[in-house]
């Protein structure tokens, strides 16, 4: 199954989910552009299909070990956690469903998302050193903020996972 899904099943789902986001920026920004038209279904249609996906995504990795994967699907999944309701939701499933295999590919792109403050200066050589990043606060709603406090929620799932044996 593994195979099948990096070889046949991935590349299928990653043209789609490229879709499913250059049509959430057109119509969250009103941008008019020849290369990306609006489409004739719904928005609930879209919502649904990305949901299914993200969903088939946790379920996969949930099931196998395709750690070779994690990078470009984790790419491919981390705009979504920027939605409200049931996308976001399957986002933030299908992240854990890659981290519980390896943390590692994704803990950078967490830190950066989530703005977490991290010590430049974790020795204390130089105490007036500091370099501390927040969430922007302008609207509780806004998809800054949402991915922001996501990212955050998957970060306290890593430190609060179990150690794994080291192959």
């Amino acid at each position: 199954m593994s195979s099948r899904f990096k070889d046949n099943v991935w590349p299928l789902l990653a043209k789609v989910l490229r879709s499913q986001l250059k049509w959430t920026l057109l119509h969250d920004n009103n941008v008019k552009s020849s290369d990306l038209q609006r489409p004739t279904c719904s928005d609930r249609t879209r919502n649904k299909v990305t949901e299914k996906i993200l969903k088939c995504i946790a379920k996969v990795f949930a099931e196998s070990t395709l750690i070779i994967l994690i990078p470009s699907v984790g790419d491919s999944c981390m705009p979504f956690l920027a939605h409200r309701g049931a996308v976001g939701e399957a986002a933030m499933n299908a992240m854990k469903a890659m981290l519980r295999l390896d943390f590692t590919y994704l803990w950078r792109s967490l830190i950066q998302l989530a703005k977490k403050d991290i010590d430049p200066n974790p020795l204390g050589l130089q105490e007036d050193v500091k370099s501390i990043v927040k969430c922007v606060t302008i609207d509780e709603d806004s998809p800054i903020n949402i991915i922001c406090e996501r990212a955050r929620l998957l970060l306290k799932f890593i430190d609060e996972m179990e150690e794994q044996e080291l192959c």
